[in-house]
């Protein structure tokens, strides 16, 4: 499926959700249970029994009252309500307690309750009780689910902010594609005034000529109060360039360790370190009820003051005759994926923008956002600026940066990351949802202004494709949908792209 087929499939199922929620029923009880659904545009209304959609639903019988509803449809709009009732979503439900009570998952609630409401207010609380609890039945959350647990006998879909919603998908899918189409022609256009001969293209996909062996050692940084576990990849050779590898939210040092394993193969040392803060360990933590929040205001800092604490410590052992081989730790490389994205381009030098961040973060702006990533930028606003501004973040040893589906449009802005001299490598998907990639690869990388930069679009890769699945700790696991077509094939591009860039800019082959 292309990117457009993808994008306009997902936007049939966003036109329709609205409306698709009046079917979403099968054997509803008047007790605890909507009765009706109510479809509400300007003055007019169009009410639809439970009872009808049961009855369709079970045998194709179509009432009056739902023949007025489904003659407004066209036929790509009833296939995709059949796909919405048929859907079925199995995910703990303390996962999803957890995330509806994030300010996240508010944020998201709040914008639904715009569209599906009771009858006297927002469907705010009414629709995070009957998330909840439909997400505790035996198949997992599903649309029948959904409406069973509903606390009020009458669901009413404001059709006019739902279609208002949908405008705005379409816009952004539009906008989307034609700047996927933009890079596309750019990239051809490239590729056909200044042809690259390469020998062997496949040999960076390989695996290298070197053995390595694996420690695994806690880095402590008291002043912080910060510990965590670093795995260090070392390859059988005398001395050798260090790259640091910066997971994403929810994910664990264990997340890419395919690319620290082809890297080491190739002569590299790889240091993964954990950021407790929101890494596995942390979700872990939140489906547990021990902690409240997706991450913490404070991870926007310690992250990269964890790579700045994990070089400290190599040096010091270094200096302690404590590793087997020589490392060049005065020219680092660094990757970083999304949230880890973020800490490569700090670390490279892109200071936190807090006022951009704050005219971006305006109640009206994060309200009405389609960007997912702008609701966790928008988190550093609770750093106090003088308590910010106290951490250099940026680290003179990191000499070369690769940020995969970084975010950072709001908080480093155009002349944050104008001020990052090294060769910096962003890739993106086309179908991230996630972190969009024209507002936070595309137009960033416009804002660069070192001489050695590169933009890598993954076509049909989500913000999850790159991600291995090695993970040691509690990731949740990801439908396909969400990693995209063909992961397997974006990690060996990210493991083959990664070698030749570190070569080009760490080697200076």
């Amino acid at each position: 499926m292309s990117v457009p087929q993808m994008l306009r499939a997902a936007l049939n199922r966003i036109t329709v959700i609205g409306t698709a929620i009046a079917t979403l029923t099968l054997a509803a009880t008047p007790a605890s249970a909507a009765e009706a659904i109510r479809a509400r545009y300007g003055p007019l209304e169009l009410k639809v029994a439970v009872t009808s959609i049961e009855a369709y639903l079970k045998d194709g019988t179509v009432n009056p009252d739902l023949a007025a509803y489904l003659n407004r449809l066209s036929p790509e709009q009833l296939d995709s309500v059949e796909q919405v009732l048929r859907l079925s979503i199995t995910t703990e439900q303390r996962a999803i307690a957890k995330f509806l009570y994030t300010r996240q998952g508010e944020a998201i609630l709040s914008r639904l309750g715009e569209v599906v409401r009771t009858r006297s207010n927002s469907g705010f609380y009414a629709l995070r009780a009957a998330l909840i609890l439909a997400a505790g039945e035996p198949g997992g959350l599903t649309a029948l689910g959904f409406l069973q647990q509903f606390p009020t006998d009458s669901l009413i879909v404001d059709i006019e902010r739902g279609l208002g919603i949908v405008r705005e998908f379409r816009q952004l899918a539009s906008t989307t594609d034609n700047a996927v189409d933009y890079v596309t022609t750019l990239s051809n256009q490239a590729a056909s005034s200044q042809p690259v001969v390469i020998d062997d293209i496949d040999g960076p996909r390989r695996p290298g000529p070197y053995t390595w062996q694996t420690r695994t050692f806690t880095v402590n940084d008291p002043q912080r109060q910060r510990r965590f576990r670093t795995d260090l990849y070392l390859p059988e050779r005398q001395d050798a360039q260090l790259i640091v590898i910066s997971h994403g939210l929810g994910s664990d040092r264990g997340s890419f360790r395919y690319l620290a394993e082809h890297l080491a193969s190739w002569g590299y040392a790889v240091a993964a370190p954990d950021h407790p803060g929101s890494d596995a360990s942390y979700v872990e933590a939140l489906l547990a009820g021990t902690a409240n929040e997706v991450t913490q205001p404070r991870e926007f800092a310690d992250r990269p003051l964890d790579v700045t604490s994990l070089l400290d410590e190599l040096e010091q052992q270094a200096a302690q005759g404590e590793l087997p081989l020589t490392l060049d730790l005065a020219q680092v490389g660094i990757v970083g994926q999304s949230f880890g994205g973020y800490t490569a381009l700090a670390l490279s030098g892109a200071p936190l923008d807090f006022e951009r961040l704050a005219e971006s973060c305006s109640d009206e702006d994060v309200q009405d956002t389609l960007n997912l990533s702008l609701l966790l930028q928008c988190r550093a606003l609770e750093l106090e600026e003088a308590e910010a501004s106290l951490f250099s973040l940026a680290d003179e040893r990191i000499a070369a940066a690769i940020a995969i589906n970084p975010i950072g449009n709001s908080i480093f802005g155009e002349p944050g990351l104008q001020q990052i001299t090294n060769p910096v490598m962003i890739m993106a998907g086309s179908a991230d949802f996630v972190a969009p990639p024209l507002a936070e690869q595309f137009i960033p990388f416009t804002w660069l202004e070192t001489e050695a930069r590169y933009l890598v679009l993954l076509r049909n890769g989500t913000h999850f494709s790159t991600i291995g699945d090695n993970s040691d700790g509690a990731m949740i696991a990801l439908p396909p949908e969400l990693m995209g077509p063909e992961p397997d094939l974006a990690k060996r591009y990210a493991e083959a792209l990664s070698l030749a860039f570190f070569d080009a800019h760490l080697r200076q082959q």
